[in-house]
């Protein structure tokens, strides 16, 4: 659901890196605002700055769910762009958000002249072609109390090791945008979530949900947490 730790332009070599971010603009959205509609021509590549976006499709259903979250560093646009397409999805800000924005022009001319864009997005589209798969086929065997505590563990996962084994996720995610994700009701994760909060596990303060048992979370994760 969430990838918050991919920065493939921070990987590009210093120079390639400078040309892109010379040629960026820079703009601040307020929570709830729209940055990218689906159906909107694909003007350049988007990167998180600061805050967190989620990025949301129709279900065959017609239902708009949560289909991935990002954070600093994370790009996207890379897509429609090369393919010449317009966005399939809609990209929101979650909280207060500032984007840096690569105008199309700038990134393709870029693109074309440095061989290193052109293998880092490779890479890139390779890893998420290989999640999506594997999400897929864990998605057919797991128990849900998994799949749940397997959200939660994603947001810390990648992320600096937390002290005193705790951690706080930082995006606003909601027991809904869990649903969406996972193709279930809310109903259905409800129970699981009140697992993790009984055993001590998770919490929801002040809007913010706080990890109070890293490893705890991970064992769940792995379908541990009943043994």
């Amino acid at each position: 659901m969430i990838n918050r730790r991919e920065n493939w332009i921070a990987a590009l070599p210093a120079g390639i890196r400078a040309e892109l971010e010379a040629c960026a603009v820079v703009r601040d959205y307020p929570r709830g605002a729209a940055i990218c509609e689906a159906g909107d021509p694909a003007r350049g590549v988007h990167q998180v700055v600061e805050g967190y976006i989620k990025v949301t499709g129709l279900t065959r259903a017609g239902e708009t769910a949560v289909i991935v979250v990002y954070g600093p560093g994370n790009c996207w646009g890379e897509s429609p762009l090369i393919a010449e397409r317009p966005h399939h999805h809609t990209t929101t800000a979650m909280t207060d958000v500032r984007v840096r924005h690569y105008p199309r022009a700038d990134f393709l001319r870029i693109y074309a002249a440095h061989q290193a864009v052109s293998l880092a997005l490779c890479r890139k589209f390779s890893r998420s072609m290989s999640q999506l798969i594997r999400r897929e086929a864990a998605q057919s065997r797991e128990r849900m109390a998994r799949r749940v505590a397997g959200c939660f563990y994603a947001f810390l996962h990648g992320a600096p090791e937390p002290a005193a084994n705790r951690g706080v996720i930082e995006a606003p995610l909601t027991q809904t945008d869990i649903a969406d994700f996972l193709g279930v009701t809310r109903q259905s994760v409800q129970p699981e979530i009140a697992a993790l909060k009984a055993a001590g596990i998770v919490e929801k303060r002040g809007g913010v949900w706080e990890v109070l048992d890293v490893r705890g979370l991970k064992r769940w994760a792995l379908d541990l947490g009943d043994a």
